[in-house]
């Protein structure tokens, strides 16, 4: 092979090396918005243009319709949580959540159980609210 024959396949392995080089292991591919969740906003630090999760504040939510579906998203994945726990870990858990209403909803695992299934336990922790 010539020198020149050898110079032309070593400039055309760089050339397509460069243009492949955005699609190694370890780069990450831009999201594109139409694919972003709703609360995911851009990150101006964030040259990739990566979408960012926006923090909702810890305050009081004053509007009662939207508190109430906020409480029971908010419910649902705690019941979720205390669940996972228990069956990933073999803890027993007993998780307590009482609403604006005063209803009463809970989980618990089968040490747990009969503290709030008799009637007296239901009475006694309804005395506490």
């Amino acid at each position: 092979m010539s020198q020149a024959a050898a110079a032309a396949a070593v400039a055309s392995a760089a050339a397509t090396a460069s243009a492949s080089a955005g699609n190694h292991a370890g780069s990450r591919p831009l999201q594109s918005s139409a694919t972003a969740a709703s609360t995911d906003i851009p990150d101006p630090n964030d040259p990739t243009g990566q979408a960012i999760r926006r923090r909702v504040p810890n305050m009081y939510i004053q509007d009662k319709t939207r508190r109430h579906i906020t409480f029971s998203k908010r419910k649902a994945g705690l019941l979720k949580k205390a669940n996972e726990l228990a069956c990933l870990t073999g803890t027993e858990v007993l998780l307590l959540i009482a609403s604006e209403a005063g209803t009463i909803y809970f989980h618990a695992t089968d040490k747990f159980r009969p503290l709030v299934d008799s009637n007296e336990a239901k009475q006694r922790i309804s005395d506490c609210l």
